[in-house]
């Protein structure tokens, strides 16, 4: 019944979308000192004219429910994806007649936190979806609440395919899942790079593991070798111990990840044990690893760490310069919006649009009603876009979407940012990953 109900939504998500206005419009104010509400000024929206057929501006603003942590030790991305959501909002413009309302709400850096931040937004907010949060911990929290009050939520990062969020049927895993990119890296490594001699180093908690243990499957699957496993805890100050090891003379390469400040100090040991000339580094992973303010952060302190950084391989969900036409179109709006400058290398500002525009098209399918939850959540389910970051289709039941990976290399780009630049892109990747067969 369930496929069924995914088929007649589909169907009517194509005659729908000459049916809705796309209007821009301003977000509305929310009275709740707890929250932030998106409030910036929107531009003419990306898309079809306004066929004027279905006007559900009746039913006031679609109210989106944005969980980030803008305080505490994950601050630095929660204000990047608060300013991504705010754009992705300027850049869709309304839905059918209705405004898009964001309430972005604080998780603090913490699971529990993300737990408060959703239960504010359903009971107080009474919004008609959630988006985020982005870290394992506080996704398994607020899939749960999701599940216990009955409103999706939309995980706009990868999501973990562990029982509790597969199983949860309010859970829209729309940027796919953990497994995707490190399976596909596996493959890289192996196929492409020629490294069969490896050893690997990531962080010793759950998000660790969920890259790195596909890609060891994978790799070895392939015929690969993988000399030793190293796991370092979040805190780690030193990764001497670890590197020091890390002595075979027929290793290809290191593959790795941690986030944040210990990527930095990561990145500085390695460079200061002279392995930048004998151990490349391959990211399992990019997540505050490779990404841009990293590179930033090392130009100011240790240009020549940087320097070794450059052209280290890492997967993602996008490359700028990939060439598909929705990535282009995306782009050139992005950089008319901000004094030509390019969407930041973790692209969060493409990753909020995509989803996004998956929920104009469930909104679209329903003519403009986001009134029912269940019927909402189905339609999430139905919708097979194409956007800035590749294609986005739920397939075989699953609540998570097969997706395009993008192997690309860190770059600096000729406006003198820090960027990814594409290597090769693996399309339609399944949810469980890359088969070696």
């Amino acid at each position: 019944m369930k496929k069924i109900l995914a088929m007649v939504l589909a169907l009517a998500m194509v005659f729908a979308l000459a049916a809705c206005s796309n209007d821009s419009g301003d977000s509305q104010p929310s009275n709740d000192s707890n929250t932030q509400t998106s409030d910036t000024q929107t531009t003419e929206p990306v898309g079809e004219e306004d066929s004027g057929e279905v006007d559900r501006s009746d039913l006031g603003p679609i109210k989106i429910g944005h969980i980030c942590d803008l305080t505490g030790t994950d601050a630095l991305t929660g204000a990047e994806a608060r300013d991504a959501m705010d754009y992705a909002v300027q850049y869709i413009g309304t839905i059918c007649g209705r405004e898009i309302q964001v309430i972005h709400q604080d998780s603090q850096s913490s699971a529990s936190g993300a737990a408060d931040a959703a239960r504010a937004l359903i009971e107080n907010d009474e919004v008609d979806v959630i988006f985020g949060p982005t870290i394992i911990g506080h996704k398994m929290a607020v899939a749960a609440l999701a599940q216990t009050y009955e409103v999706p939520v939309v995980f706009y990062n990868p999501t973990p395919t562990v029982p509790d969020i597969m199983n949860n049927e309010w859970v829209i895993g729309a940027a796919g899942s953990n497994p995707q990119m490190p399976t596909v890296m596996a493959d890289y490594v192996y196929n492409e790079l020629g490294y069969d001699k490896i050893y690997t180093l990531t962080k010793d908690d759950s998000g660790g593991t969920s890259y790195m243990d596909p890609f060891v499957a994978n790799y070895e699957a392939l015929g690969g070798t993988v000399l030793d496993q190293k796991w370092a805890p979040q805190e780690t100050t030193d990764f001497s111990p670890y590197l020091s090891t890390m002595n075979d003379p027929e290793a290809d390469a290191i593959i790795a990840w941690t986030s944040g400040a210990p990527a930095l100090q990561f990145w500085q040991d390695w460079y200061n044990m002279g392995l930048s000339e004998t151990l490349p580094v391959v990211a399992v992973f990019h997540g505050a690893f490779t990404d841009t303010f990293i590179c930033n952060s090392l130009a100011s302190t240790n240009p020549d760490v940087l320097e070794a950084v450059l052209g280290t391989v890492a997967p993602m969900t996008w490359a700028y310069n990939a060439g598909d036409p929705e990535i282009d179109e995306f782009v050139a709006t992005y950089r008319e919006d901000h004094d030509g400058a390019y969407p930041i290398g973790n692209n969060l500002s493409g990753a909020t649009v995509q989803n996004m525009m998956v929920l104009k098209a469930a909104v679209e399918a329903l003519e403009g009603d986001t009134t029912d939850k269940a019927a909402l959540r189905d339609a999430l389910l139905a919708v097979d876009i194409t956007g800035p970051e590749g294609r986005t289709v739920f397939e075989n039941g699953s609540n998570m979407a097969t997706k395009d990976i993008y192997v690309n290399e860190v770059a600096q780009l000729d406006d003198g940012t820090y960027n990814y630049s594409l290597l090769k892109k693996y399309e339609n990747v399944p949810v469980e990953g890359l088969s070696v067969d």
